[in-house]
């Protein structure tokens, strides 16, 4: 199992950029453009690192935006 690396902050910014640049790949391809691919490329990435909550190259970095779960178990008691 994958834990998540991409809190919703960075999610919703991967989201409203990966739209338009996947969607650019559309306007641009019909001018024989090297580049129109790259577009299709990068904008998929990044709705698709957004949808999972999980980044590849966070992972190498081993860098996080995502909040950390917070531990519910309760502490043991000591007794006298």
């Amino acid at each position: 199992m994958r834990h998540h690396n991409v809190g919703w902050v960075e999610r919703t910014v991967r989201i409203l950029l990966g739209l338009p640049t996947a969607t650019a790949y559309f306007y641009v391809r019909h001018f024989s453009h090297p580049w129109s691919y790259a577009f299709l490329i990068v904008g998929l990435a990044l709705i698709m690192t957004a949808a999972s909550g999980w980044c590849p190259i966070h992972r190498l970095l081993g860098t996080s935006t995502a909040k950390k779960p917070i531990d519910l178990t309760p502490e043991p008691q000591e007794t006298p």
